[in-house]
């Protein structure tokens, strides 16, 4: 894998500045994403690995440019090009 989404040990991106005392949610819709993502894959609307294969697939400019619980949302890219947005039966 070699994406923007795997950007780990390579040079030239920076040093992490992590906020002090950082909240783990910086705004309501944050929790309400995780746990959406958390209970669709629960109850079988996605595997782990369909969820991670979508978020790998966003474009550079989209993952690079959203939040973390951003990237989680199943339509940050393309929804049509996203067959497992469609649960199972």
């Amino acid at each position: 894998m070699n994406g923007a989404q795997d950007l780990g040990g390579q040079h030239g991106m920076g040093p992490v500045a992590p906020e002090k005392d950082e909240p783990h949610f910086h705004a309501e819709w944050e929790k309400r994403a995780l746990g959406l993502t958390l209970s669709c894959g629960a109850f079988g609307a996605w595997t782990i690995d369909e969820s991670r294969h979508a978020r790998e697939s966003l474009s550079p400019a989209i993952y690079l440019s959203a939040s973390y619980y951003r990237n989680l949302d199943p339509c940050a890219g393309n929804p049509v090009e996203a067959p497992w947005l469609h649960f199972r039966r």
